[in-house]
């Protein structure tokens, strides 16, 4: 059950546990007027040794030079936006396409038993 803050403008403040479905409740103050919901206080503090487990590399990452280092050593590349152009694989040109198409046509016909025009 979650723990709301609330404020009177008499300046008295408390917390109550509601559950969710009645978390729109607002309580009475001892003053009599309706008390208002405020915003938790909350501390927060990262540990920059904690790091992550990355499980594409199957390893525990502490820093992006320690995740670099241990593509390099495992033979990933990192693709980022700037290095696209050095991945893209090699287009292929219109002979090379027209002859990959005619070889699937083939097999094609091959394995249904159907015969070409022109082709023995």
């Amino acid at each position: 059950m979650p723990v709301y803050n609330f404020s009177c403008d008499c300046g008295k403040e408390i917390e109550k546990f509601y559950p969710l479905d009645k978390s729109n409740i607002k309580p009475i103050c001892t003053c009599g007027n309706e008390m208002y919901k405020d915003f938790s206080k909350i501390s927060l503090s990262i540990d920059q040794t904690m790091g992550y487990f990355d499980n594409q590399l199957g390893e525990y990452i502490n820093s992006t030079s320690d995740r670099r280092r241990i593509q390099k050593q495992k033979g990933f590349i990192d693709c980022l936006p700037g290095d696209v152009s050095k991945n893209k694989p090699k287009q292929k040109t219109d002979a090379e396409r027209k002859q990959e198409y005619k070889t699937v046509i083939k097999d094609m016909a091959y394995k249904n038993n159907i015969p070409l025009p022109g082709v023995s």
